[in-house]
């Protein structure tokens, strides 16, 4: 018997319980039946993911990571 596979959504709504709802995670676990580590590593994923928009949208207009900053118009 291996790891159980949950689906995106199932994850996401276990990390909405605890992040929005306010429940601990020991509720969501015993809730759910899922491993309180199993819990623990998708909120970190989440907040990663959250940074990472959070950056994104942080950044000047117009630029892309790696991007030279100036550009000449004509060469």
């Amino acid at each position: 018997m291996g790891t159980p596979l949950f689906t995106p959504e199932f994850k996401e709504e276990a990390d909405r319980q605890i992040t929005e709802r306010g429940y601990s995670v020991a509720e969501v676990f015993d809730r759910l039946g899922v491993s309180a580590l199993s819990l623990y590593k998708w909120l970190r994923v989440q907040l990663k993911r959250t940074e990472e928009e959070r950056d994104i949208l942080k950044r000047p207009r117009g630029t892309l990571q790696g991007s030279p900053t100036k550009v000449p118009l004509y060469q």
